[in-house]
């Protein structure tokens, strides 16, 4: 008997190479907290038998499928309920897509199919054949993999025939393969290597042919979830263990990167605002290297920033035929420097809500405009449409003066940034208040924000919250007196490596966190901290714990994830002694934990002869398991074979 277990740096999710498997959901269910959903599957006589429970309402149901191809299109899908009239039905059959109910297949091929409803939990029960001849059924032979799909919220049983309603939920797609090798074994057992960054190899496993398994098609904003991180090419000129390298990003704790700038050249065309980002071994190079680890990978250019030239903009958006010139340079610029898209970060640039409401219009029909080129250059190309995010101000009056609705409806997604500050007023305040509290106004909030965009017909999934990776800071008028809404009389010192007054990174205030650890405040209501030094410096800040506490916000309101500034975090781990991108990592572990789910299981079957002699036998059908990552195997353990 052989078991090979891999466990991945920064997940720590134990990801087992299986014949018999289990998911769970939510992650360490079973063990902390009961489970939500559980997928069960045991190989068996040609069939595989599965398993699922969920906790459900009563008349409602719920199931599991596969799909060859990463996108909730035509799934496989088996699912039952016990309906109002307690009547059971188990069903093979499709799901459409997410927004549509499953439908069964004219055959039905399944055995041993039960359901039955107690005390909150649906259970089904069914076996489905290894090999089916029907063309629409799937085949789990040799080589074949597939994606899991789980509802978290099915619909209704509306009919004793098996009839039900659409999903109340987006189906779910837990981030891992499910994979079936049936292996011979004979002669000398091979070297199993296992590919990543870094190569380890282990001699004498039963598995064969093990490799990090990566999606050949494109899922690009298809995620449960993104995580998205923003650089500045600025970053690489930092001195010492301050610099920056894009070629650092450990690209298995992140779904999309953001890398900015490019913005307008006098002659209408975009050009970076570096150049060597578009030299051998620039940025750019650097950055489409980093898919090799991850091919589903979604990059984007940053187009605006801080070096925005807004009267120019202005300008651009003034007739039709100027942004039909900002809009060929968009798509031209992205599609010569191979980019997956590109994230427009100029509203958020703006420093007054009255300057924006002059080019509302305008700015709308920009956004009208850019569905259709990027719908037309995507036909013409035959390539998949281009990404397009929008960045905005989460700040009440300045949503109020851009159509954020139509801007929504277009973009795939909004970064909303957390600037909740007001450096006019003399006193300290929170920049990253999840909740109000006594001494916190409401609007002031990133909850009170979220709500203010679904408000205004924003859709949640399209909400991606900014994680801070810095801390804002005061020069207290008074060091003695230094409570929430005491005087300042200005902002902080700048950092001695990112050199901005009233803010550090990460990596640069870890250390006074500290330091300075007698003088922190917790704020439970706000769900964020601040913390004052002896020579009058005043902070508000996250760290890890209460941005995982965002994060678990941003899952519980079903937004569509975060983005953060990763050349902010300790990019070496040399400042902070928490290892390297210790806040990027924490917080995808938080995010993608009820995604991933926990996955458990055994390999089993007989091999006779010795690891360095002749070795014969046959191993059954093999399922594996596989996370979608790059990550480094630090540990990989195997049992000796015996004779």
């Amino acid at each position: 008997m052989k078991l090979l277990q891999l466990l991945l740096v920064g997940l720590s999710v134990g990801i087992i190479a299986a014949a018999n498997f289990t998911w769970e959901h939510p992650t360490l269910c079973g063990k902390i907290i009961p489970c939500d959903y559980t997928v069960k599957g045991t190989e068996r006589d040609g069939y595989i038998d599965f398993t699922v429970t969920a906790k459900q309402d009563p008349g409602t149901w719920a199931g599991f499928g596969l799909v060859k191809k990463n996108e909730l299109k035509n799934v496989e899908f088996i699912w039952g309920c016990v309906n109002k009239n307690n009547y059971a039905v188990v069903l093979d059959g499709t799901l459409p897509d997410q927004y549509t109910a499953p439908t069964k297949d004219a055959a039905q091929h399944l055995k041993n199919a039960v359901a039955t409803y107690s005390n909150g939990i649906l259970t089904l029960q069914f076996s489905h054949p290894i090999i089916s001849y029907e063309s629409y059924e799937l085949n789990f032979t040799d080589g074949n993999c597939f994606h899991p799909v789980v509802p978290l919220g099915g619909g209704k049983c509306l009919k004793d025939d098996g009839t039900v309603d659409k999903p109340d939920k987006t189906p779910m797609m837990p981030d891992f393969l499910v994979c079936f090798n049936e292996s011979q074994v004979t002669g000398t057992l091979p070297t199993v290597t296992v590919e990543s960054s870094t190569k380890k190899s282990v001699t004498g496993s039963s598995v064969h042919d093990l490799t990090m398994i990566t999606a050949t098609e494109h899922s690009l904003g298809l995620e449960q979830y993104k995580a998205i991180f923003h650089v500045w090419n600025e970053a690489q000129y930092r001195l010492g263990d301050a610099k920056f390298d894009v070629d650092s990003i450990d690209p298995s704790i992140c779904t999309h990167i953001i890398y900015g700038y490019a913005n307008m050249s006098d002659n209408n065309t975009l050009i970076p605002t570096d150049p060597t980002d578009v030299e051998p071994n620039g940025g750019y190079e650097k950055l489409h290297n980093l898919k090799k680890h991850n091919a589903d990978l979604g990059l984007l250019v940053s187009v605006g920033g801080y070096s925005c030239d807004l009267e120019n903009f202005a300008r651009l958006l003034k007739t039709k035929e100027t942004r039909k010139i900002f809009i060929d340079a968009l798509i031209k610029y992205t599609r010569d420097n191979k980019f997956d898209g590109f994230c427009l970060e100029i509203l958020n640039q703006y420093v007054d809500a009255e300057s924006l409401l002059e080019i509302k219009d305008s700015f709308k029909s920009l956004m009208t405009e850019l569905e259709g080129a990027l719908n037309d250059d995507a036909k013409k190309t035959g390539k998949p449409k281009l990404l397009l995010c929008i960045a905005i101000l989460g700040v009440p009056h300045f949503i109020d003066n851009i159509d954020v609705k139509t801007i929504s409806d277009v973009a795939d997604w909004i970064n909303v940034d957390i600037e909740m500050i007001n450096t006019s007023l003399p006193v300290t305040q929170l920049n990253a208040a999840l909740f109000p509290g006594n001494k916190t106004d409401e609007e002031k909030t990133v909850s009170f924000v979220t709500k203010y965009l679904t408000s205004k017909g924003v859709e949640k999934k399209k909400i991606v919250i900014e994680m801070l990776t810095k801390a804002d800071g005061f020069q207290l008028k008074d060091p003695k007196k230094h409570d929430l809404g005491d005087l300042v009389s200005g902002l902080s010192p700048p950092g001695e490596c990112t050199m901005v007054e009233g803010e550090l990174s990460y990596f640069e205030w870890c250390s006074r966190f500290t330091e300075n650890s007698n003088n922190i405040v917790f704020l439970d209501e706000e769900k964020t901290s601040y913390l004052w030094t002896d020579n009058g410096e005043w902070y508000t800040f996250d760290n890890i714990t209460s941005l995982e506490t965002k994060v678990d916000y941003v899952k519980d309101e079903g937004l569509g994830g975060y983005y953060l500034r990763v050349d902010y975090d300790d990019s070496k781990g040399k400042y902070c002694n928490e290892g390297t991108f210790p806040l990027s990592r924490a917080l995808y572990k938080t995010l993608m934990g009820s995604v991933t789910g926990s996955v458990t299981g055994s390999v089993t079957g007989s091999v006779t002869g010795s690891v360095t002699g002749s070795v014969t036998g046959s191993l059954p059908p093999l399922t594996k398991i596989l996370e979608r990552s790059t990550t480094l195997i630090h540990k990989m353990e195997t049992t000796t074979i015996k004779k």
